[in-house]
């Protein structure tokens, strides 16, 4: 049920930055276990045409959101780095890796941990298909290079 929440509170905060017409799709990447204290989780949201973009990050057992504002997007060759920044001012950076995992770390490189994308649909025909997710590790990167 929590999850269910928490997908539900993703989407309805996002639609309001687009149009009924306007399709999007979202990436998350996770590191933890869900439903606890070590939960953390990343959500990219970006629409068809890549004019409107969301990041948003999730923590703890709770499950707390927070807005996260893209303050700079590199690209060098194949490769990108996303730098986000917190209500606090905080910053973090993030860098696809070789496994198509993100590492995600600080300035001073304190806070660093990889996350991995996170599968959202249904797991042996159980559970419900998230028609907005992508649909692989691929799929999600892809989609941080068109935020």
């Amino acid at each position: 049920m929590k999850y269910l929440n928490l997908l539900l509170s993703l989407l309805l905060l996002f639609a309001g930055h687009l149009s009924a017409d306007e399709s999007y799709k979202v990436a998350q990447y996770s590191t933890g276990e869900r439903g606890t204290k070590g939960f953390e989780l990343f959500s990219f949201y970006t629409n068809s045409d890549s004019t409107h973009a969301k990041i948003e990050y999730v923590y703890g057992d709770e499950e707390k959101v927070y807005p996260l504002k893209l303050v700079k997007k590199t690209i060098h060759g194949n490769k990108i780095a996303l730098t986000v920044r917190f209500p606090n001012k905080y910053t973090l950076q993030i860098t696809p890796q070789a496994d198509l995992s993100l590492k995600i770390q600080d300035k001073a490189k304190k806070y660093s941990k990889i996350f991995h994308w996170m599968y959202e649909g249904p797991v042996n025909g159980v559970g419900t298909f998230c028609s907005a997710c992508v649909e692989d590790e691929k799929e999600a990167i892809q989609l941080l290079k068109n935020l």
